[in-house]
């Protein structure tokens, strides 16, 4: 009787072994699964809290980065504007006051020639300011 009684404790020994493993197993393949235990869910929802906001904070900030580019190349192309309009009549001036000198002197054809190639420069400048 006592050989039958070492047996069958011998044997509920190995059946709570085998269903020991059993668990560990069917806990291995429900992590290889995805499912995770409460407290792990509530670390990883804090952390995707956390790097929402961070998220939120970048998208914020690239917005207003945006927004001042923009004005500052709206700003940037008023100013072009400005400087090529004075360019453009500063070229004009000079044109006409060479004009109105070589009218009034003998050598005009060697002055009114060297004036036009100054006028055609300045302009041909701000042509090439106005293609980039």
């Amino acid at each position: 009787m006592l050989h039958i009684w070492l047996q069958v404790v011998t044997q509920q020994e190995m059946l709570y072994n085998v269903d020991f493993r059993l668990q560990m197993m069917e806990r291995q393949v429900a992590r290889a699964a995805g499912t995770r235990s409460d407290e792990e869910t509530k670390q990883m929802n804090a952390k995707i809290t956390k790097l929402t906001e961070v998220l939120d904070g970048v998208n914020a900030e690239h917005a207003m980065l945006t927004s001042q580019v923009k004005k500052a190349e709206e700003d940037l192309s008023e100013s072009c504007d400005l400087v090529l309009t004075h360019t453009h009549t500063h070229a004009h001036r000079v044109y006409d006051r060479c004009t109105w000198q070589c009218s009034t002197r003998r050598f005009c054809s060697l002055l009114n020639h060297a004036c036009l190639e100054q006028a055609l420069l300045l302009c041909t400048s701000v042509r090439l300011t106005q293609v980039h």
